[in-house]
């Protein structure tokens, strides 16, 4: 999703469920953007609409464990007395609207610079959050829906929101990052970083303990077959029968990510250290072949490529735009920062966790 494209995130720290419960004495906007309001009513029903979607919180969940490399998921929805919004929630999905409003306008101030399709940016959006929820994947956070199925749950002017978000995120990061989109530009990318689009074939052993796997490593490195070892040695009995082979996996892969982490440094033949998987089994990898994937089989991974790419690049300017935009935020929901590190919402300083009633429920999710 766009989320991951802008050099821009929601600057949210995950805390106890303090209730957001907005009285009459309120601000009537939850956000001004430039010269555009967003109102209260038109935010409480956002935060509704997202609550009342259990594949889409399991999307944002992936998302926030992503960006914080699993130390924290979004948290509570609701507050711990149940009469109002959790803070971080509510912070959260402030944060990337604002994110979206500025972009947005940014777009509408520059159409002539709109070069992404609405069918492209659309594509892109269900490919990204494809990509979060494969983070989750066989995990206790997995989910059920891919990204087509979790958009199919939200009501369509929510859809069309997100759309013109990632089309206007996209066409930023080619006008400032440099590198265009057209098939030429795309193959030009790839065959400058061919490698980085390699396919990676693996053989594993998994065993009960760190030290037996070491065992097995070091025999393997003197010589014995890895094959003879996994047969003899594996619990997993689906690669065991197949003398440990457990596939080649290319950047299509929901595991390419967690290949290119375990096999970093390795060439063709070599055996990782004992890695750890699940809570006391451990894994031996040996890297049995490495080739070259074609472009045809990677366009879009090479596509998302080239807009990260961009969006480095675009990095300076998307600092100067959220720099020079006026954004100011209800303080029930906290203020807005800016820095080059990221934008977004601060939540507001809150009592200790021993203050808030059912403090129990405060735990988030990740």
């Amino acid at each position: 999703m766009r989320r991951l494209l802008v050099p821009v995130a929601a600057v949210v720290v995950v805390v106890v469920a303090v209730g957001l419960i907005l009285g009459l004495s309120a601000p009537s906007n939850a956000a001004t953007v430039g010269n555009e309001r967003l109102s209260n009513s038109s935010f409480q029903t956002e935060l509704k609409t997202v609550a009342n979607s259990s594949p889409y919180l399991c999307y944002l969940n992936a998302q926030a464990l992503e960006k914080s490399n699993g130390r924290s998921g979004l948290g509570p929805v609701f507050a711990a007395n149940s009469n109002g919004w959790a803070t971080t929630y509510a912070s959260t999905l402030l944060g990337q609207r604002v994110v979206d409003d500025v972009i947005g306008q940014w777009a509408t101030a520059n159409p002539s610079e709109v070069v992404v399709s609405k069918a492209q940016a659309t594509a892109d959006l269900v490919s990204s959050m494809n990509a979060v929820i494969a983070t989750v994947a066989g995990s206790s956070y997995q989910c059920s829906y891919t990204g087509a199925q979790t958009l199919e749950t939200m009501p369509l002017n929510f859809v069309r929101q997100e759309v013109a978000a990632q089309q206007a995120s996209e066409s930023f990061l080619i006008t400032h990052g440099g590198v265009k989109l057209d098939a030429a530009s795309l193959e030009r990318y790839y065959s400058q970083h061919q490698s980085d689009f390699d396919t990676y074939c693996l053989s594993g052993i998994l065993v009960g303990s760190q030290s037996l796997a070491q065992s097995l490593r070091t025999q393997a490195l003197n010589g014995a077959s890895f094959a003879a070892l996994a047969k003899a040695n594996s619990l997993d009995a689906a690669s065991a029968a197949k003398g440990g082979a457990l596939g080649c996996f290319s950047p299509a892969s929901p595991s390419y990510a967690a290949v290119l982490q375990d096999t970093k440094g390795l060439s063709v033949g070599g055996i990782t250290q004992p890695l750890a998987s699940g809570s006391s089994d451990y894994v031996i990898l040996q890297l049995t072949s490495r080739s070259t994937s074609s472009f045809g089989s990677v366009a879009s991974q090479v596509r998302q490529a080239v807009l990260s790419a961009d969006g480095a690049a675009a990095r300076p300017a998307a600092v100067k735009l959220f720099t020079q935009t006026a954004v100011s935020i209800n303080p029930l929901y906290g203020s807005w920062q800016v820095s080059a590190a990221a934008n977004g919402v601060v939540i507001p300083v809150l009592p200790p966790t021993a203050w808030i009633p059912n403090a129990s429920v405060n735990i988030p999710l990740g």
